[in-house]
C-alpha cells in the first residue's frame, strides 16, 4: 500500500475516536487484512465521504448490505489489531 492510496493521518483521525492512534500503526494493521477485496473496499468506502455502500456494492458487484459487512469486518479487523477492541476469543 502507498500514501497515494489513502490519506493515513485521515484513516488514523477516521478510526481514532478518543484514543490516539499512530497514522503507521494504522498503515500497518491496514495492510495486515489478508484479502485484498476488503481493503479495497474499504479504501472505496472511505476515499470519498460521498461515497454510498451502494455505490461500493455496484463498483465490486455486490449488493450493498454485502458492502457494508464486507467494510465493517475490515474496519473492526483493525480496529483489533491497534487494540482499540476487546479481544474476546
Amino acid at each position: 500500500m502507498t500514501n497515494g492510496d489513502f490519506d493515513r493521518y485521515s484513516m488514523a483521525l477516521y478510526l481514532q475516536g478518543k484514543e490516539q492512534i499512530n497514522a503507521d500503526e494504522v498503515v500497518k494493521a491496514f495492510s495486515e487484512i489478508p484479502n485484498p477485496r476488503v481493503r479495497a473496499i474499504i479504501l472505496a468506502y472511505i476515499a470519498d465521504k460521498d461515497t454510498t455502500f451502494d455505490d461500493v456494492g455496484k463498483e465490486f458487484g455486490i449488493s450493498r448490505q454485502r458492502a457494508h459487512q464486507i467494510y465493517h469486518n475490515g474496519i473492526m479487523a483493525i480496529k483489533k489489531k491497534l487494540g482499540l477492541l476487546e479481544d474476546n476469543t
